[in-house]
């Protein structure tokens, strides 16, 4: 009889069953199930696993876990963002100063002998831009009116009250009318002009009359609208044309 231990061994060192006796019979081990009487052992797998039939559940998806996060913590992650993200709200403008074209005083051009002094308060800004005197359509006026009464521009000298002023001003004070009329007085005698052409409400004002008075005799003087009223206003051509008819008469 041969112990069951040595068919084990020989079975781990890997030796077949052809040296054994074929008559031979295996003695089980004192205190084996065999050796009780119990021939119908059922022998338990090493690894159960690996003999029971694989699960095909389908997995459940894991369902996300919300949290409450710590108030203070996301306070302070704000104000991080907050730092750090620039903001877009447009700055407020500031007002710039608004532009004016620049303008350079306007001299009077050489004083020449004339028959007829013609005189407006001040240059227009479009006279001062381009740098000559009745520059635009009040001067194209101005000229027909001259045309009408055959009076040649080489004949005429053209001026203003106030000179070489950096800024237009149709309405000074009652100082500066003063301060220039000594320019005025100087012009009137250097072109020896038989009379004077006053354009413009400006030499209605009673300041400009007195000055006016000093400077050459009231028959001497011719007033009209300033042409580019005339332009706007047509009823107003008539009473200057019979103005320029009296002073064609006396250029005569």
């Amino acid at each position: 009889m041969l112990n069951s231990r040595y068919i084990h061994l020989h079975q781990a060192l890997g030796l077949g069953a052809m040296w054994l006796n074929q008559r031979a019979q295996i003695r089980p081990t004192q205190g084996s199930l065999k050796a009780e009487g119990f021939n119908g052992v059922k022998t338990t797998p090493a690894h159960p696993s690996a003999t029971q039939t694989p699960s095909h559940n389908t997995p459940q998806p894991t369902q996300p876990r919300h949290t409450n996060p710590n108030p203070a913590t996301q306070g302070n992650a704000l104000a991080k963002i907050r730092q750090r993200t620039p903001s877009h709200t447009p700055a407020t403008p500031t007002p710039q100063p608004i532009s004016t074209p620049q303008t350079t005083p306007l001299h009077s051009p050489t004083i020449r002998p004339a028959k007829l002094l013609i005189l407006s308060v001040c240059p227009s800004v479009d006279d001062m831009a381009a740098g000559k005197l009745f520059s635009g359509a009040d001067g194209e006026m101005l000229h027909k009116m001259l045309k009408t009464i055959a009076l040649p521009p080489a004949q005429a000298h053209f001026s203003t009250w106030l000179k070489n002023s950096p800024d237009f001003n149709p309405r000074p004070d009652a100082q500066t009318i003063t301060a220039a009329a000594p320019d005025i007085a100087r012009e009137w005698q250097q072109t020896q002009a038989q009379a004077m052409l006053l354009l413009g409400d400006f030499f209605h004002r009673p300041e400009v009359q007195t000055e006016l008075n000093n400077i050459a005799p009231a028959s001497a003087r011719y007033h009209i609208p300033h042409p580019m009223r005339l332009a706007g206003n047509p009823q107003l051509k008539r009473s200057a044309w019979e103005t320029l008819q009296k002073l064609q008469a006396a250029l005569k």
